[in-house]
C-alpha cells in the first residue's frame, strides 16, 4: 500500500472516531438535560436565621426555596402564610424545611413579649426583631412547667454530661424500717431545660432544672428537693419503655452480695 493511501485511511478513522465520540456526548448531554427537566421541584419554607423557641414567627424570618419534590420531608410548611404570627415550639435552624409540628397559634389578642434581636447568621444582613410568647402558650392542656433544684444532678451538668433533652430516671433516698432504701420515683423523664427556660440546648452550670408534667407530678417533683434525688441518663436504646427496679435496702445488699450485716435495731 502506497504512504499516501494509508495517511488517508488514518485520517478517514479519525474522522470517523471524531463523529462517534461527538454523538457519545451529545447523547450524554440530551439525556443529562432530559432527566434534570423530569425532575418534579417543590417550593417549601425555611427560616432565614435560626428561630429560638417561642418566637413569634413573621415573614421577615422566611424564605422559600426550591428543593426536588422526592426530597421534601413530610409535614413540611410550602406557604409562608400557614406560619406568619404563629410561633415556634422548639428552636428551628435556618435553611431546613420547617415542619408543621414545630409551630404552634396564638390566642387572639395574645400580646408579644419584645426580645433582644439575636445576631444574624454568618453571611446574613437579616436583622429582625424577635417576639416571643410566654412560656403557657408552648405548654399542652393539662400541663405545667416546674422548676427544681437537685444538686446531685449539678455534678453531671458540670462534667457536660447531662443536657436538656436528656431523659432520666430519678431517685430518691429515704429511711426505712430497716435503714435507708433507694427508690425509683420517676421513669423516662425529659429535662426541658437546664438553668432558666432559655437553656433548652445547652446547660449551665447550675442544679436548677425544668420539667414539664401534670400538675400532680409537678409536685412530686417539687416535693422530692428534700430527698435529695439523683438521676441517672437512660440509653438511647430503651426508648419510651419504663424502666423497673427493685427497692434497694440494706437487706437487699446483705443477701444480694453475700455480706453479714448487723440487722438493724427495731
Amino acid at each position: 500500500m502506497k504512504a499516501g493511501g494509508g495517511g488517508k485511511v488514518l485520517m478517514m478513522l479519525g474522522v470517523v472516531m471524531a463523529l462517534i465520540s461527538g454523538g457519545v456526548v451529545f447523547l450524554l448531554a440530551s439525556t443529562a438535560t432530559t432527566t434534570a427537566k423530569e425532575i418534579p421541584m417543590k417550593d417549601v419554607v425555611v427560616a432565614i436565621n435560626e428561630i429560638l423557641e417561642r418566637a413569634i414567627i413573621t415573614d421577615a424570618l422566611l424564605t422559600t426555596v426550591e428543593l426536588p419534590e422526592a426530597s421534601v420531608p413530610p409535614g413540611a410548611v410550602l406557604k409562608k402564610e400557614d406560619l406568619i404570627d404563629k410561633f415556634a415550639k422548639d428552636k428551628i435552624y435556618p435553611k431546613t424545611p420547617i415542619q408543621l409540628t414545630q409551630i404552634a397559634a396564638r390566642r387572639p389578642g395574645d400580646a408579644p413579649v419584645i426580645q433582644p434581636t439575636p445576631p444574624p447568621a454568618t453571611g446574613s444582613t437579616v436583622k429582625t426583631p424577635v417576639l416571643d410568647v410566654t412560656a403557657s402558650y408552648t405548654l399542652e392542656k393539662g400541663r405545667t412547667m416546674v422548676a427544681v433544684d437537685y444538686p446531685e444532678a449539678s455534678k453531671l451538668i458540670v462534667a457536660g454530661i447531662l443536657r436538656p433533652k436528656d431523659r432520666v430516671d430519678i431517685y430518691v433516698k429515704a429511711p426505712g424500717v430497716g435503714g435507708d432504701q433507694l427508690a425509683l420515683i420517676f421513669s423516662n423523664k425529659e429535662i426541658h431545660a437546664i438553668g432558666d427556660l432559655k437553656q433548652t440546648e445547652t446547660a449551665t452550670p447550675s442544679p436548677t432544672m425544668l420539667f414539664i408534667d401534670t400538675p400532680q407530678n409537678a409536685l412530686v417533683l417539687k416535693f422530692i428537693e428534700t430527698m435529695n434525688p439523683f438521676l441517672l441518663i437512660r440509653s438511647a436504646e430503651d426508648g419510651e419503655d419504663p424502666r423497673r427496679t427493685d427497692l434497694v435496702t440494706q437487706n437487699y445488699i446483705c443477701q444480694r452480695f453475700g455480706l453479714q450485716c448487723v440487722a438493724a435495731p427495731r
